[in-house]
């Protein structure tokens, strides 16, 4: 996404004290690139790797959570 790795502490303060529910994972993954220049090159535009980071954010968020609630992870 960028030019070095980061830590989305927007994610993390959009989590803490709410209850780990979809709607609530999504809301956080959203605000993955908060404070990020997103890059693009030949193979994807800034946009699209935006849209990325949230989407697999919201994944690792998910399975994390199940994990942690001894699921399976979606």
């Amino acid at each position: 996404v960028g030019p070095v790795a980061y830590r989305a502490r927007a994610v993390e303060a959009a989590l803490q004290g709410r209850r780990p529910d979809e709607a609530a994972l999504q809301e956080a993954a959203a605000l993955v690139t908060e404070g990020v220049e997103v890059l693009g090159d030949l193979y994807a535009s800034p946009p699209y790797r935006g849209h990325l980071a949230r989407v697999y954010t919201q994944r690792a968020l998910a399975a994390a959570v199940a994990r942690a609630a001894g699921q399976p992870e979606p």
